[in-house]
């Protein structure tokens, strides 16, 4: 038997020794090592194993992973160490990441350069609390953000959120005869109720009151166009959200799979007209082996099929295909996938490095049209394309990316997009 296969062997032997073991292994305690700031009871209450109980193998790879996730963990470990007595201590490694940044973020895609000045503490407390102002300059507008978010209200399942913002940009609307840019801004207030369900489940509630505003962008196109020179709308926008999250965390590596299903209501209060959308997204991530990762993306919406052209589902090259351009269309209903493959080129204490190669593929709904129009094969875009990563492994959502995508039935359409975190 050579080494390698005497070495597998061992290890399943191991491990099926310790699992049948297990129900007679009492655990006499449970420690955690290098916490940082992060605060030790609230990463206690995501680990089922408890002293007193007899040791759960399956148990311990579930409390690994639910550390894994915390804001405040770049990585978690458990060592299983037999004492004389017969019982055993579960001790958790955390190895912490820095959650206190400042917000420099800079990104772009054809037509659509952005930098972003702010701080955010994403771990407040030690109990993944978000704190976050941000001021973003995007297509030359203004835009900021305020937010505060606490998932778990001391030991409950209870979380809320809530914001004041300013959104605005420069938004290509597409008419009949011609597309007309506009200065879209947003400015509103919003708060967000939370229930847990377990540790991979939850139901949120939200509402928001904003106010829209669209003005025509360029000169010339005042009075002589399609669309109105100026727009201004109050309303009320009431949204539920269930999510599952099974994805598992070794450092910028994935595993398992997360959905959610968003359903919104927007209101109008001066003329009393409702728009109402259902989205469904699912994640599902796959390492075949030790610097592979398999991800992939699916999202399907839709929503009131009204005829005007600030339909809400865009085709934009930061959101959903890379290359496509700045929000080149819009839809009333969407099916979008996304799938690639990362990987990595190295990988040290601090840093690592990813190549990747992708495929974003997409369809929509024109505004007003119908459901075939999804199967439209002049309505389909599907572009590919290769990337690189660069990751710090110390520090919360420090990945920074950059892709180049063209369309696989016309290259001379094709673009860059850099940006902050993974595409998904």
């Amino acid at each position: 038997m050579n080494a390698r296969l005497f070495n597998f062997v061992f290890l399943i032997c191991s491990v099926w020794s310790l699992s049948t073991q297990g129900q007679s292994l009492e655990i006499q305690q449970v420690i955690l090592e290098d916490i940082g700031k992060n605060d030790e009871q609230y990463l206690r209450r995501f680990i089922k194993s408890k002293s007193g109980d007899y040791l759960d193998t399956l148990l311990t790879m579930e409390d690994v992973q639910q550390l894994r996730r915390r804001t405040g963990v770049a990585n978690a470990d458990l060592i299983i160490d037999t004492l004389p007595s017969g019982k055993v201590n579960l001790i958790y490694k955390i190895r912490p990441q820095r959650t206190l940044l400042p917000q420099l973020g800079l990104g772009g895609i054809r037509g659509n350069f952005w930098w972003q000045l702010g701080v955010a503490e994403h771990n407040l407390f030690g109990k993944e609390q978000a704190l976050i102002a941000t001021y973003l300059h995007n297509d030359g507008q203004a835009n900021f953000k305020l937010y505060y978010q606490n998932l778990r209200i001391k030991a409950s399942p209870w979380g809320y959120a809530f914001d004041v913002y300013r959104n605005a940009s420069i938004e290509p609307l597409y008419f009949p005869a011609s597309a007309v840019d506009f200065t879209y801004v947003n400015t509103g207030a919003g708060v967000l109720g939370l229930r847990n369900f377990g540790f991979n489940k939850s139901l949120s509630l939200g509402f928001n009151y904003f106010e829209e505003t669209y003005k025509k962008f360029n000169e010339e196109d005042l009075g002589n166009s399609d669309g109105p020179d100026f727009l201004q709308q109050n309303k009320l926008l009431v949204k539920t959200n269930f999510e599952v999250n099974r994805i598992g965390y070794d450092y910028f590596y994935r595993s398992g799979f997360q959905w959610n299903i968003l359903a919104q209501s927007v209101s109008t209060l001066s003329d009393g007209s409702q728009f109402f959308s259902l989205g469904f997204e699912g994640k599902k991530y796959w390492r075949p082996y030790k610097t592979g990762n398999f991800a992939f993306r699916l999202k399907a919406a839709i929503g009131t099929n009204s005829p005007s052209p600030f339909a809400p589902f865009v085709l934009d090259s930061g959101v959903n295909i890379r290359g496509v351009g700045n929000r080149v269309d819009r839809g009333t209903a969407q099916l979008v996938l996304n799938a690639e493959w990362r990987q990595t080129l190295f990988h040290t204490d601090r840093w690592a490095g990813q190549a990747l190669v992708f495929s974003d593929s997409g369809t929509w709904r024109n505004p007003g049209g119908r459901l075939n129009d999804l199967i439209d094969k002049n309505q389909f875009r599907h572009f590919i394309g290769a990337g690189v990563r660069f990751v710090n492994k110390k520090v919360f959502k420090s990945t920074l990316r950059l892709d180049y995508g063209f369309d696989l039935w016309n290259i001379e359409e094709r673009g860059l997009v850099f940006g902050i975190g993974q595409y998904f």
